[in-house]
């Protein structure tokens, strides 16, 4: 699961190591999913321009190549769209840090591909550039419970694509973040079962089955995705405005391409059905809810019935 990442080229020469964040003033921690650095002397921060970007953090496991084999892989990524009449432009910079244990600490940022260090890259359009060593990835917050990350990082990196060119480096200081959503590898999530022409699906907590929910910053429409591994079948559903309620699916008033599901059986996309929410916690964003749903395969033509839906105590984050 990886979303699109990005920071606008701008071809510097600079290799001085950069100075490692405290709290610097022009942090912003007035909202969760807030994020801000300093890129070659040019400030940038979510805030100002906070629709057309995002902030998200996954935990998988593996780590990176070479690393303990009991390592998991905490990922960061700080995405920013940036849109004129003339042109359209993204960039984004992403954190790595193995770890074994989730908790707070600071850690080292490793030359590109270092199997034990924290790393990190730019991407600027169809630029990408890639850590150097002598950077710092500090985890202040490392909430398992709430699914939030917030820290600090400082780094420099060099381009690698489309062409390496080691006279553009970058230098990242006074970066933040600041209760970025675990929305992938969440710990504590709930379940998602069901029924599909008789096949079982299931996620489990604390299972490698992904299982995620989110609401992108700024929106009403809630996104489940799950996959179950088993048999290679996944589940998408979501639904706007969420509530206690039941919601027919989809929705007359939207456009969300839903309820989808794929498995042995074939694959349907824009099923009808209906979503039944009997939870519903704004507080700590988790919600429990029942489904069903029926759809036609368009290549086969085989009906297929998703039913006996449960979705337990699953929680969302805000992207």
């Amino acid at each position: 699961v990886v979303l699109g990442l990005a920071l606008l080229s701008a071809g510097c020469t600079n290799k001085s190591n950069p100075v490692a964040p405290s709290t610097p003033p022009s942090q912003d921690t007035s909202f969760a999913g807030s994020y801000g650095y300093v890129l070659d002397g040019s400030a940038f921060s979510r805030s100002n321009a906070f629709l057309g970007s995002s902030a998200w953090a996954s935990v998988e496991p593996g780590g990176i190549t070479g690393a303990n084999s009991d390592t998991s892989f905490l990922s960061i990524a700080l995405n920013y769209n940036q849109v004129s009449l003339s042109s359209f432009h993204t960039r984004s910079v992403t954190l790595l840090l193995p770890f074994i244990k989730p908790g707070t600490g600071t850690y080292p940022i490793t030359a590109w591909d270092a199997p034990n260090g924290a790393q990190a890259f730019i991407l600027a359009d169809s630029f990408e550039y890639d850590c150097l060593n002598g950077g710092t990835l500090t985890i202040t917050k490392f909430d398992t419970v709430n699914n939030l990350v917030s820290g600090t990082f400082a780094f420099t990196a060099v381009q690698t694509k489309p062409n390496a060119d080691a006279t553009q480096v970058k230098t990242v200081t006074n970066g933040y973040f600041h209760d970025v959503g675990i929305y992938v590898g969440s710990y504590g999530q709930g379940a998602i079962t069901a029924s599909a022409n008789g096949v079982p699906f299931a996620t489990h907590a604390g299972s490698k089955q992904l299982l995620s929910a989110f609401m992108q910053a700024g929106s009403t429409v809630l996104t489940i995705e799950a996959f179950d591994s088993t048999l290679s079948q996944s589940l998408l559903l979501s639904i706007d405005n969420p509530g206690v309620g039941t919601f027919q699916l989809p929705q007359l008033q939207s456009v969300l391409p839903t309820p989808s599901y794929s498995g042995p059986d074939g694959t349907i996309s824009g099923g009808t059905g209906t979503l039944t929410i009997t939870s519903y916690n704004p507080s700590t964003r988790r919600f429990s809810a029942t489904f069903q749903f029926s759809g036609t395969d368009q290549t086969t033509g085989t009906t297929i019935h998703v039913a006996y839906g449960i979705i337990n105590n699953v929680q969302w984050s805000v992207l």
